[in-house]
């Protein structure tokens, strides 16, 4: 029984764009040899990745392609074979689908991260002490200015050494 299936593949940006375009046409050849009807290729093109590792060449950047194919699933034994063992394949996703294809017409630009990177960053100042959600916290003082600080309100406390 043939099922609906998406593999979303992240190649290596640094193939360059004839070598992109062949592994591209490759696994489309693949599929197409083991009786799948592939439906759809997307290419959502370069994508800055959310982390990086080892695994994937300490890359910042993926070619991103969308597989839309419908096949029996004994084709899926000698994909994932394939896949981890192409050097050009940095990670990929295999899921089954049910139902009909969902098809985005148009992804949006990676801007959110050009954004981001773009924001001007002012020196933090010394005094504070930042929390992880970007709220500043009390002001914190040195233990010295401390000190000057409890010997000017009580000029007791000045004369007798600090603990």
């Amino acid at each position: 029984m043939k099922k609906n299936y998406e593999l979303v593949c992240i190649l290596d940006p640094q193939l360059g764009e004839k070598q992109l375009e062949e592994e591209v046409t490759k696994y489309e050849t693949f599929l197409k040899g083991k009786d799948a009807e592939v439906a759809h290729i997307d290419r959502w093109g370069m994508r800055k990745l959310a982390y990086t590792s080892v695994a994937m060449k300490r890359r910042q950047q993926g070619y991103y392609v969308l597989f839309q194919f419908t096949g029996e699933l004994g084709l899926l034994d000698g994909l994932h074979r394939e896949l981890k063992l192409d050097e050009g394949v940095l990670r990929y996703q295999l899921v089954a689908v049910k139902g009909a294809f969902l098809r985005v017409p148009q992804l949006p630009a990676d801007v959110l991260f050009q954004a981001r990177e773009e924001r001007p960053r002012g020196p933090r100042s010394p005094g504070r002490v930042g929390s992880r959600d970007g709220q500043r916290g009390p002001e914190v003082s040195a233990p010295e200015e401390r000190v000057r600080e409890e010997a000017a309100e009580d000029p007791a406390a000045a004369e007798s050494p600090a603990p």
